[in-house]
C-alpha cells in the first residue's frame, strides 16, 4: 500500500516542480545572497528558432538563463546559460556564434559546452478505429539532442541592448544555423532585467 501511495506522492511533487519551473519564464527575480554579499538578478526566456529542422516541421527550442550580480562596490556583467533542443542536431555545437544588437554584429564565444541525447518512447495501444478497422499497437522512439553552454554579455553590450529595438542570437550546429530573435515583449523583459535593482531579498 505504501509503495503506490509513495509513487503517487512523488509524482505530485515532480508535477508541481514542473509547473513552477514553467511559470518562471519571463519573470525577473531578484534575491540577496548573504554569502556573496550581493543581490542576484535572474531571468529565464524560452524562444524558438527562425529555422525549421531538416526533415521536420518543428522549430528548435532555445532556453536562455540570464544572471548578474549587484554587489556593494561593483556589478558583475551578465552570464547567459543556454540550452538548445532539436531532433535534427547531428553535429556538435560550434564554439563561436553571433549576437546582433540593432544592426551591429559581434562575435560570441561559448564556454562549458556539453551535449547529450534524450530518447523518448511513446506507445500506441491496438484496437479498432472509428471506421471499425483493426489497428495494430506499437511503439515509436524519438531522439532529441540537447546542447548546453554559457556566454557573457559585456557591460557595453548591456548598454547597447537597453537602447536597441532588435536583438538576435545565432548558434551553429556544424554549418547549420540556429537563430533566435527577441520579440518585442521578450526584449522589453530583458531590458527590465538589465535595469533591475534590489527590491526583494531572500537569504
Amino acid at each position: 500500500m505504501k509503495g503506490p501511495l509513495f509513487i503517487k506522492f512523488l509524482f505530485l511533487i515532480l508535477f508541481s516542480l514542473t509547473i513552477q519551473n514553467c511559470s518562471s519564464f519571463g519573470e525577473v527575480v531578484i534575491f540577496r545572497d548573504s554569502f556573496k554579499k550581493a543581490h542576484i538578478v535572474n531571468l529565464k526566456l524560452s524562444l524558438e528558432s527562425h529555422e525549421i529542422q531538416p526533415d521536420s516541421w518543428s522549430l528548435y527550442k532555445v532556453i536562455l538563463d540570464f544572471t548578474r550580480e549587484i554587489g556593494i562596490e561593483k556589478t558583475v556583467p551578465t552570464i547567459v546559460r543556454f540550452n538548445v533542443y532539436g531532433s535534427r542536431l547531428d553535429n556538435s555545437l560550434e564554439r563561436t556564434g553571433f549576437i546582433r544588437i540593432g544592426n551591429k554584429n559581434e562575435n560570441l564565444i561559448f564556454g562549458n559546452l556539453t551535449s547529450q541525447a534524450i530518447t523518448t518512447t511513446s506507445y500506441r495501444a491496438g484496437g479498432v478505429d472509428s471506421a471499425g478497422k483493426q489497428v495494430a499497437g506499437g511503439a515509436s522512439t524519438k531522439v532529441n539532442r540537447e546542447f548546453t553552454g554559457t556566454f557573457l554579455l559585456t557591460l557595453e553590450q548591456e548598454k547597447e541592448i537597453l537602447s536597441s529595438k532588435n536583438l538576435v542570437i545565432r548558434f551553429y550546429a556544424g554549418a547549420w544555423p540556429v537563430t533566435v530573435s527577441f520579440q518585442e515583449d521578450d526584449l522589453e523583459t530583458l531590458k527590465y532585467y538589465l535595469r533591475a535593482k534590489p527590491g526583494m531579498e531572500q537569504d
